[in-house]
């Protein structure tokens, strides 16, 4: 783990040369290294790995709420850090880090995760509906990564929610 140097002699004693050469070779140094440094994530809820170098064991902890550390301790060599996410419910980014630490060696490494926004999706299929003059019930499919609620201003027409959506029950007119 320290610096080292050495010499090269170039010498012929018949043209009297004598040259020498210095080589230098930084240290070791010993370090947790990680695939990424950073990693984007989606706003679901999911589960992600990162590979892990390090010459020691080391031990994953995080402060933030939302992540889940799977794997919390690696051997020496290398590992994979496991790791989950929970629903980002918010509609802005957040970040977080996992830390990766050798106390014995006194190595440390940080893996930082920002998690995208909350996106509102809602599919509504069909968007309208026509009824004959007997009226009748008709199905709305719904698909949201939210929960909905449902309301009609008149009093002439039912609505209930479906296992798919709703269903929409208009009286004979």
């Amino acid at each position: 783990t320290s610096e080292r140097s050495a010499f090269i002699s170039i010498t012929n004693s018949q043209y009297d040369i004598n040259k020498s050469i210095e080589i230098y070779q930084e240290a070791w140094v010993p370090k947790i290294e990680l695939a990424e440094q950073s990693i984007e994530v989606e706003f679901e809820p999911a589960q992600y790995t990162v590979d892990v170098t390090s010459p020691y064991s080391w031990e994953a902890t995080t402060k933030n709420d939302w992540i889940v550390v799977e794997s919390e301790t690696g051997i020496a060599g290398e590992e994979v850090l496991r790791f989950s996410t929970k629903r980002n419910e918010e509609e802005k980014e957040r970040k977080g880090t996992i830390t990766l630490k050798n106390s014995d060696y006194n190595l440390v490494a940080e893996l930082y995760i920002i998690q995208k926004s909350f996106v509102p999706i809602i599919t509504i299929e069909p968007e309208s509906l026509n009824f004959t003059i007997e009226g009748g019930t008709q199905e709305i499919a719904i698909t949201a990564n939210f929960e909905y609620e449902f309301s009609t201003e008149v009093d002439w027409l039912t609505i209930e929610k479906s296992e798919s959506g709703i269903k929409v029950t208009v009286p004979n007119y």
